[in-house]
């Protein structure tokens, strides 16, 4: 839970910056030590659940629930988790990943991977993302 007076900051360096200040790992400010964490944004849509767009720009006709991907029940009805895009993806690709959490879970497999392909899309070397966004 965030603290009162916790704030958190978004800067926007080009990649060879962010290499050598990710060596570092924090950042005094007056006088009080911030960690550095990387910060990489990915579209998700909340109409449709699907990463890469946002409701704005969705071209889907029905809006789906981001808790069991299911595009027709009652909002009062209970539903359980299922992750569309984690679904999808293990009928196409054969995989076995995980389903068990709504879309847009920050823990989601698929949502991993499109913060990876931000990270590589805006010009960081892809040995970077290994070294200080997964340790």
């Amino acid at each position: 839970m965030k603290a009162k007076s916790e704030t958190h900051w978004v800067i926007e360096i080009d990649p060879k910056s962010y290499e050598s200040l990710a060596k570092i790992s924090y950042v005094f400010i007056n006088f009080k030590k911030c960690p550095l964490e990387p910060f990489v944004s990915v579209n998700h849509c909340k109409k449709c659940g699907k990463y890469g767009h946002t409701a704005k720009r969705c071209t889907e006709s029905t809006p789906k629930c981001l808790k069991c991907g299911l595009s027709s029940h009652d909002n009062d009805q209970p539903c359980s988790f299922n992750c569309l895009n984690c679904s999808t993806n293990n009928s196409k690709l054969k995989r076995n990943e995980p389903t068990n959490h709504k879309s847009g879970y920050y823990r989601c497999p698929e949502f991993h991977k499109q913060r990876r392909q931000a990270f590589l899309r805006s010009g960081h070397d892809p040995g970077v993302w290994e070294r200080v966004i997964l340790s």
